[in-house]
C-alpha cells in the first residue's frame, strides 16, 4: 500500500513539474512572437533591435541612436547592467497591424494611446504619409520611442513595474525620456512642442479649475478614456515627477528622496495591491502635513517653467542647442511654425539666416497670419520661383518672380521681409525679389512664423526688427 502511495505520489510531481514545464514554454513562445502581419527593415543597434516599415528606411540610423542612448541613461539612473539581449521595438504605418498587436499582446487597452510596451517589447503606430513616407513628425517618433524603452527596461529587470501605479510608471517615463532626448542640455520643454504642450494643456486645466487633486491623480487608471481625460493625467504626472525630479541645484534634496522612493517601490512584490502600497508610501514621504506645500509647489513650477514659443503644423520644429530653429518636412508635406507671442506693430522686418539641406530644396517660407493661425500669407523662395501665397482652406497665388535654379544649389542663404501694414518687400541674399502690395482686406500680420516644404531648413540668427530698429529674437 505504501509503495502505491509513493508511486502515486511520484507521479503526481512529475506531472506537475512538466505542466509547470509547459506552461513556462507556451509563456516564453506567447511573449516573444512576433506581432501578427508585420513585415519591413529590420536595424540593429548596440540595445535595440527596431523592425520599421519602409517609410522609416531613412530615419533608423537616428532611432538607432536615440534608443541605445536612452536606454544607456536609465541603465545608469537604475544602477542595472545592459545585457546582450537586445530590446525589440516594432513600428507600425497601418492602423490594422498596430491595433492586431495592441489586441494580441495588450488586449486591445491601449488602442487610442498609439505606442505600448508588453513584455519589454515596444511597439509604436507611425502615421504613413503620401507614398509610404513618415507623416509623424521624426522628433515625436524618438520621443515615443524613449517613452517606451523607459517602460521595457523596467519591465525586464524588475517583476513589481506592471503593478505599479499608472501615474508613477507614465510620468517617470515622460520625464526621463525627455531628460535623454535633451542629453543634458536645456530640457526639451524649452526646446519642442512636443512637452512644451503638457504645461499648455495642464495651465488650462489650472485655468478651468479642473486640476486633479493628488488623491485622484495617483489613484487612476490611464486606459480607456476619452483623449482630453487621457492627456490631462499624462500632463499632470508628468509634472508631478519632473518637479520632483528636476535635477536644478536648488532640487537636489527632493529629488534625492524621489529617487530613493523610486528604488525602494521597484523591489516591491509582483503582486496585486501592490499600487495601492505604492501610493501609501508616496503619501507618506511627500504627503501628509506637507502635501499643501507639494501642490503650492506644483502650482508655482507649472507657472514658472519656460515652454516652447512656437506652435507647429506638421513635421518637426526643434530648438538647436545653438538656439537655432530646425524645420523638417517629408515628401509632399510642408511643415509651418507660428511664433506664439501676438505682433502688434505694422510696421516690422523678419530677417534670417538659412543652411538648407538636401541642397535644392523644394521651398522656404515666411508667414504671416492671423491670431487663429487659420488663414495665412507665405512669402515663399524656391529653385523655380518666389512669390506669395495664401490659404485659407486654399490655396491662392497673387504673384511670383523667377529664381535662378544654381541659387538653391548653395545651402547658406540670407532672408529678410519687410512688412509695412499691406506692403511687403523681400530680399533673397541680399537681392530684392518681391515688392507687393496685398489688396487682400482679410490680410494679417498678427502673427509670424517660418515653414519649409520638402527638405530641412535650419534658421539661424531669426528675429523681428520693429520699423524702429528694435530687435525681437523669440524665446
Amino acid at each position: 500500500m505504501d509503495a502505491i502511495r509513493r508511486t502515486k505520489n511520484r507521479l503526481l510531481a512529475f506531472a506537475t513539474g512538466f505542466f509547470l514545464i509547459v506552461c513556462a514554454l507556451v509563456w516564453f513562445t506567447h511573449s516573444r512572437r512576433s506581432p501578427p502581419s508585420y513585415s519591413g527593415v529590420v536595424a540593429e543597434g548596440k540595445h535595440v533591435r527596431i523592425f520599421a516599415p519602409m517609410g522609416e528606411r531613412s530615419h533608423i540610423d537616428r532611432l538607432l541612436k536615440t534608443a541605445d542612448h536612452a536606454l544607456e541613461r536609465y541603465a545608469g539612473n537604475l544602477g542595472v547592467s545592459l545585457t546582450d539581449q537586445r530590446f525589440d521595438v516594432y513600428l507600425y504605418d497601418k492602423t490594422k497591424d498596430y491595433e492586431q498587436a495592441d489586441a494580441a499582446f495588450n488586449s486591445g487597452r491601449t488602442k487610442a494611446n498609439l505606442a505600448f510596451c508588453n513584455g519589454s517589447i515596444s511597439h509604436i503606430y507611425v502615421r504613413p504619409g503620401p507614398r509610404g513616407m513618415p507623416a509623424q513628425d521624426i522628433f515625436n517618433t524618438q520621443a515615443t520611442l524613449a517613452h517606451e524603452l523607459c517602460h521595457a527596461i523596467h519591465q525586464r529587470k524588475f517583476p513589481s513595474y506592471d503593478y505599479l501605479p499608472d501615474w508613477l510608471n507614465e510620468g517617470v517615463a515622460d520625464v526621463w525620456a525627455e531628460a535623454a532626448m535633451s542629453n543634458d542640455g536645456a530640457p526639451q520643454a524649452e526646446l519642442s512642442s512636443w512637452y512644451s504642450a503638457y504645461f499648455e494643456n495642464v495651465q488650462d486645466t489650472i485655468q478651468r479649475r479642473r486640476l486633479l487633486p493628488l488623491s485622484k491623480l495617483t489613484s487612476a487608471s490611464f486606459t480607456r478614456h476619452t483623449h482630453d481625460y487621457r492627456g490631462q493625467l499624462y500632463g499632470e504626472a508628468y509634472i508631478l515627477v519632473r518637479m520632483l525630479d528636476d535635477p536644478s541645484p536648488s532640487n537636489s534634496k527632493q529629488r534625492e528622496r524621489f529617487r530613493q522612493f523610486l528604488n525602494e517601490v521597484n523591489s516591491y512584490p509582483a503582486s496585486k495591491g501592490t499600487d495601492t502600497r505604492v501610493n501609501a508610501r508616496f503619501s507618506q514621504i511627500f504627503g501628509g502635513s506637507a502635501s499643501k506645500g507639494l501642490m503650492r509647489d506644483y502650482l508655482s513650477y507649472v507657472k514658472n517653467t519656460q515652454v516652447f514659443p512656437w506652435f507647429a503644423r506638421n513635421g518637426n520644429v526643434h530648438t538647436l542647442a545653438n538656439g537655432s530653429l530646425l524645420t523638417e518636412s517629408y515628401q509632399n508635406q510642408t511643415i509651418i511654425a507660428f511664433h506664439k507671442t501676438k505682433n502688434s506693430v505694422h510696421d516690422f522686418k523678419i530677417c534670417c539666416d538659412i543652411d538648407i539641406s538636401p541642397v535644392g530644396t523644394r521651398e522656404v517660407d515666411i508667414v504671416l497670419s492671423n491670431a487663429a493661425n487659420n488663414y495665412y500669407h507665405a512669402i515663399y523662395f524656391g529653385p523655380k520661383y518666389s512669390g506669395l501665397l495664401t490659404y485659407n482652406g486654399e490655396y491662392h497665388n497673387w504673384g511670383r518672380v523667377g529664381m535662378d535654379p544654381k541659387v538653391f544649389q548653395s545651402r547658406r542663404h540670407r532672408i529678410e521681409l519687410h512688412v509695412r501694414g499691406h506692403h511687403l518687400t523681400a530680399k533673397f541674399d541680399g537681392k530684392r525679389l518681391l515688392d507687393i502690395n496685398v489688396v487682400n482686406p482679410e490680410f494679417s500680420s498678427e502673427h509670424w512664423g517660418v515653414g519649409c516644404c520638402d527638405s530641412s531648413v535650419v534658421f539661424s540668427n531669426l528675429h523681428r526688427e520693429t520699423g524702429d530698429g528694435a530687435y525681437s529674437a523669440p524665446s
